[in-house]
This record gives C-alpha cells, structure tokens and sequence, in this order.
C-alpha cells in the first residue's frame, strides 16, 4: 500500500463488484432477476451541468444537460431470456406486423427500471452465500471473492424507455456466449 492509503485507510472500489438488476415496472414473463447475472458491461450516464465562460472571465452556469442514453451488454443463455424479455417490452411499443407505433394506455407496460449497485469487497467472515454463487463465480474475471450483503450504493435509473438493441453477431470460429448490448434513455435517477 501506498502512503495515502496507509493514512486514510480507504480501499478501491473493485469494478468487478456490481450488479445491475432491470425491473418492468410490470411485471413480465421473464423473472428480472434472472437477467441480473446476464450483465456483461453497463455505462452509466450522469447528469452534466452546462456552463459559459462569459468575457468578464466569470464561469456561471447555464442550465442542465439531459441524461445520456444508458447502454448495457448482456450475455445470452440457451434460453434466450434476455432477448425474450427486450422483444416482450419492444412488442408493447411497436407492432412489427402492422408497421404502426401503439397506443399505450399505461406508461407502467412499456418502462423499466435499471438498479446498479455496488459492493465492498470482503472475507469469508464478512461475506454472505452469494445467490448462485457457483454461477456468479464462472461469469466473472476475477478467482475467488466474497461480498458484502448491503450495497455500498445504487444509482437506480428511473422510467426507462427502450432504444433498441444492436444486431447479434454469430460466428462458428469462436465458443464464447452471444453478447449484445441494449439502449434504454432514463427519464432520472437516484442515489441511494
């Protein structure tokens, strides 16, 4: 360790330690949990604060940046529930077959809620049974590690608007798992 960490006994946040849970605000066929362990990758957009150096040299601020678009890469299973669950959510929005935008008649049937949260690494002491531990274990980089129950944070996306999702690409050379990434636009989000 190195002087700052030696005197302010802080400790990195590992990158490897989150999770991402997406939740309909309605509920779906696809159990939301189930595409918990299917997060690849995430970005994480945050609000921006617009500013203007006027000719006095003063920096006020001029307004508020909207949110980004949130992307995030999933990993796909034998049984397709990633893909199920995104052609489920973009069927309440699009009709494919009529080439016509529906009516929706409840925001609750077509938004989502994306959770990220953040853990502290820890010892077996400390740790919890992690919930499918054996899968969580094989999906990451890192060997062996123990987590704390309680999130450290979570910044939870509010009211999520499905974008798209990018074409799949396969391939006979190569043995790992389809990944794809899905584009959602949050309305807000919190800090918890």
């Amino acid at each position: 360790m190195g002087y700052i960490e030696d005197v302010f006994q802080y400790e990195d946040q590992l990158g490897a330690l989150w999770e991402v849970r997406i939740i309909p605000k309605k509920s779906s066929n696809v159990d939301s949990k189930i595409l918990t362990f299917k997060t690849q990758e995430m970005t994480i957009p945050f609000f921006r604060f617009k500013v203007e150096r006027q000719l006095s040299g003063l920096i006020p601020w001029m307004g508020v940046e909207d949110l980004n678009e949130l992307s995030i890469t999933l990993r796909e299973s034998v049984d397709f529930s990633t893909i199920k669950f995104f052609e489920e959510l973009k069927s309440k929005i699009y009709d494919y077959k009529e080439r016509r935008f529906l009516v929706q008649k409840n925001e609750n049937d077509y938004l989502v809620d994306i959770e990220a949260s953040f853990f502290k690494p820890g010892n077996i002491e400390q740790s919890i049974e992690w919930r499918n531990a054996d899968l969580w274990v094989k999906n990451q980089t890192w060997q062996t590690q123990t987590i704390h129950d309680e999130p450290s944070i979570k910044i939870i996306y509010k009211n999520c608007k499905l974008i798209g999702f990018d074409n799949l690409n396969l391939s006979y050379t190569g043995g790992e798992a389809i990944v794809y990434s899905v584009t959602l636009m949050p309305e807000t989000y919190e800090i918890k």
